[in-house]
């Protein structure tokens, strides 16, 4: 049990790190956020709100409950067979329940962001036959992207290895250490 809690606590500093250390200090926005008038600003979020709904949220949602399976650590994989369970139920619980938050958090964001006129395109755009097609299709072929990027992490990850440990002038044996690190995470296909 104290390893599922740690688990999850990791998981949580990981994704707050990482959040942190993107944001690091205030920097000048790489897109110039554009002020509205108040009944502007009001369709501009109703826009926004529109356009994240047209995303199909709730595909989105399903999809990614089905990556949190993937969030369990593979040290995970020494737990009893039930803990093992009760682990990922939370996890797929958690983004569940996140989920419809994010998406909710982010449409004030969007309609800060975009313009009005953007807003109304990008709403068009999705609305038409191509733009649902391009959602519906992306949904469809995300099995087989995911497959395709999962069988070539591990390439990646032992190339990001050797750049590593010629960085930080690892032994022979630390990089053949992390690569079997690598490979315990990603087990062939």
């Amino acid at each position: 049990m104290r390893f599922i809690l740690t688990t999850i606590l990791g998981l949580a500093l990981t994704t707050n790190t990482a959040a942190a250390q993107e944001a690091g200090p205030a920097k000048e926005p790489l897109i110039e956020v554009v002020p509205a008038a108040p009944d502007e600003a009001a369709r501009r979020l109703e826009l926004a709100e529109r356009f994240i709904a047209l995303m199909q949220v709730d595909q989105m949602s399903e999809m990614m409950q089905g990556l949190a399976v993937g969030m369990v650590p593979p040290s995970s994989r020494d737990l009893p067979a039930r803990e093992q369970e009760i682990l990922t139920a939370a996890l797929t619980e958690a983004v569940g329940q996140m989920m419809p938050r994010m998406f909710e958090a982010m449409a004030p964001v969007y309609a800060e962001i975009f313009t009005l006129q953007e807003l109304e395109e990008l709403v068009a755009f999705y609305e038409s036959p191509t733009g649902l097609a391009f959602v519906t299709k992306s949904f469809e072929a995300f099995p087989q992207i995911t497959a395709v990027m999962n069988s070539i992490m591990p390439e990646i990850l032992n190339d990001m290895a050797t750049n590593l440990c010629d960085s930080l002038g690892c032994t022979p044996d630390e990089l053949r250490e992390l690569k079997a690190e690598i490979a315990r995470s990603f087990p062939a296909q």
